[in-house]
């Protein structure tokens, strides 16, 4: 109570979502058509059907024509008012609900997260206006995923910008790529290289691999040319482990053992190496 005034909260509006709409179906036998059975698809597939549906709660099937063949009827009054949702989200447990009445939440074209959704008017000739979006389906599973990979990203991002702040030989190696000065120190190269992981992840990795693959593809080149020889070594084992031999000489092997997230990355330092030891050891400039 403030003063002599009250302030009173009300519960949302909740939302009624018709019970019946029409869809498209690929195309159906005999018998799916008599047993009410179909698969949802786009207005413009090839042979598709147009059919109505409609949710009644004791029914098994969505179909209209299975029902009245059927003879199923409304219930009461709730089966024509149609499905009330609350407004914002609103949970159907798969183990509770009317499996009925989540298919038809998500093959109606009032899901906006329908992929085969109807648009009357655009995709029907001589239609009214665009069916409204009234709800969206919320994949959990996808929702988790989404998650999970995003994680996953950031934990990466976190150990690249780790890498480059521990690794100086293999930030002055990106720095080359990427064009960053390294005569300001090596502060200013690892400073310069972490804001281009935090700007761009997927970019900075992408660059890296697609050097590496540059990389390789001139040492295979050589190597196919006899330029080069690979004591029963074979470009796949370069870049797993590091090791192999140019004219009985050991090349250069990676010291830093690099973490899973930034594997890949990591190789890139040995490739570079490798190529820069076989152009000093067979003049390959």
């Amino acid at each position: 109570v403030i003063g002599e005034s009250e302030e009173v909260l009300l519960p949302p509006t909740p939302t009624t979502i018709p019970n019946t709409c029409i869809i498209f179906v690929k195309e159906r036998t005999e018998k799916e058509k008599k047993e009410g059975k179909f698969i949802p698809c786009t207005f413009n597939e090839a042979n598709s059907e147009k059919i109505q549906i409609r949710f009644l709660r004791n029914c098994t099937t969505l179909d209209v024509e299975h029902q009245a063949r059927m003879r199923y009827e409304p219930i009461d009054d709730a089966d024509f008012l149609g499905i009330r949702l609350s407004e914002g989200e609103n949970i159907f447990p798969k183990n509770t609900t009317d499996t009925t009445l989540l298919e038809y939440l998500k093959i109606s074209y009032y899901n906006g997260n329908n992929k085969n959704r109807y648009v009357k008017g655009i995709e029907d000739e001589g239609g009214d206006s665009e069916h409204p979006i009234l709800y969206r389906i919320l994949d959990e599973e996808e929702k988790l995923a989404k998650k999970l990979e995003s994680n996953k990203v950031r934990i990466a991002k976190s150990e690249l910008i780790s890498e480059i702040g521990k690794n100086e030989d293999l930030s002055y190696v990106y720095a080359e790529i990427f064009g960053i000065d390294n005569g300001m120190g090596i502060g200013y190269v690892q400073e310069k290289l972490m804001d281009k992981v935090e700007e761009n992840y997927e970019n900075f990795t992408s660059v890296i691999s697609q050097v590496q693959n540059e990389i390789k593809a001139q040492i295979q080149i050589y190597i196919n040319a006899k330029k080069l020889i690979l004591d029963s070594k074979t470009l796949s084992d370069i870049s797993e482990n590091g090791e192999f031999k140019v004219d009985g000489l050991n090349a250069p092997k990676a010291e830093h053992k690099p973490s899973q997230a930034s594997k890949l990355i990591t190789k890139s330092k040995t490739l570079w190496d490798t190529w820069n030891y076989f152009k000093q050891k067979t003049e390959l400039n």
